[in-house]
């Protein structure tokens, strides 16, 4: 999850200023970094090229990194999802070839990600701790296309397991249709949502529509663009 408030319009004079944040505990979990950023409002384009960041939306300069630790209620942990690296090659219940994760769904109340330590360069990345700089910049892009990947999988399978009463039977399906179930049909009511999600994945006629559905979703929960811009910033050449 990630979000970001704007602290002072342009034009931004030098000085102090006094910032109050609320942070609903329950879009949040684990660990919140916050930080704040002088960010260019107009580009400014010599004639000569420059190593200055003259972009419109490029940072100019960053702040001090401060970390917000959630407690999570019993609950919300035992829903969490399991993941794990391992040589996908030395592992027979995991698939062949170059994949990057797999999604094992052998325990259905406990799914489990997996991620592919033959690519030892990939998995290098993902152990890095950093927050600013090429590696956690490619490191966020890669953590976001494994996530899209995961939650459609996720998503597709919670509303697939709703029952004729509105039901599910894991936790973590519960998580995921409250999450996402409402946003999908624009509706305050998660039975409503979940029944709908129900019926549009188990109709051939609906099934596109409410895949278009979920993708436009999860574009806006996971924001890939803004990580992209992240990385771009960092002067990889895309």
């Amino acid at each position: 999850y990630r979000n970001r408030e704007i602290i002072s319009e342009a034009p931004t004079a030098p000085g102090e200023y006094d910032v109050r944040l609320e942070i609903p505990k329950d879009t949040v979990r684990g660990t919140v970094e916050l930080r704040p950023y002088l960010v260019r409002t107009e580009s400014h384009p010599g004639e000569e090229p420059s190593n200055y960041a003259d972009q419109n939306n490029f940072r100019v300069a960053s702040g001090t990194l401060y970390y917000v630790v959630v407690d999570g209620h019993e609950q919300e942990e035992r829903a969490a999802i399991d993941g794990e690296r391992v040589q996908f090659s030395q592992n027979a219940h995991l698939p062949d070839g170059s994949k990057l994760y797999y999604l094992d769904f052998r325990n259905e109340s406990r799914p489990k990600l997996w991620i592919n330590s033959d690519h030892p360069r990939i998995a290098e990345v993902l152990q890095s701790r950093g927050s600013v700089g090429a590696e956690a910049r490619m490191r966020d892009v890669i953590l976001d296309q494994v996530s899209y990947g995961v939650w459609v999988q996720l998503l597709v399978r919670a509303g697939s397991a709703v029952d004729v009463e509105g039901e599910v039977e894991h936790e973590w399906q519960e998580m995921v249709l409250q999450t996402f179930a409402r946003n999908l049909y624009d509706t305050s009511d998660v039975s409503e949502a979940t029944h709908r999600l129900r019926d549009d994945l188990s109709d051939p006629q609906t099934l596109p529509h409410v895949m278009q559905r979920i993708d436009s979703e999860l574009q806006e929960y996971i924001n890939p663009r803004e990580q992209l811009i992240h990385l771009m910033e960092e002067g990889l050449q895309i």
